[in-house]
């Protein structure tokens, strides 16, 4: 509206507008609330470049001990058999004494909600930023922490 009247524009115009008054830059990625404060933790400006083959290792291997300590001994138990050793509901209950599939199911479908939740914004790792090597790495990475034994206080 401008005054009492509707106005109508192009999208392309508006966009175009807040481009002259907004930078439209994309901001530097910080993962303060993944992996604590620290300028290590900046992102580097070319992990934003979708063209680009980079990823950083460093802070993928960070960022799977982050996730690995978030688990508890349950699903801790039920990632390793699932991702790790790859066995299927039956068998995972079976090794973990659960009366069904049922139980590890639920686990793994915590696991796999907490696991959304936790790379959704990450670079390299969320679906809109994905690299399969940085994937494989934290995937990797998250199960070998989790086979060297109890998670860290």
């Amino acid at each position: 509206m401008w005054g009492q009247l509707p106005v109508w524009i192009d999208l392309r115009d508006f966009v175009a507008w807040i481009g002259r008054h907004i930078s439209l830059k994309a901001p530097t990625v910080r993962t303060e609330d993944v992996a604590g404060p620290s300028a290590k933790d900046e992102v580097p400006d070319n992990a934003q470049n979708p063209d680009a083959l980079y990823y950083d290792r460093d802070l993928v291997i960070r960022w799977a001990e982050n996730f690995s300590n978030r688990l508890s001994k349950n699903e801790r138990d039920v990632y390793k058999l699932s991702y790790g050793a790859s066995l299927n509901l039956r068998e995972m209950a079976r090794e973990l004494n659960y009366k069904g599939s049922s139980g590890p199911k639920y686990i793994l479908e915590c696991i796999n909600g907490k696991l959304r939740l936790f790379l959704r914004d990450l670079p390299w790792l969320s679906p809109d930023d994905f690299n399969r090597d940085a994937f494989s790495l934290f995937m990797d990475t998250v199960i070998s922490i989790l086979k060297k034994g109890p998670a860290k206080p």
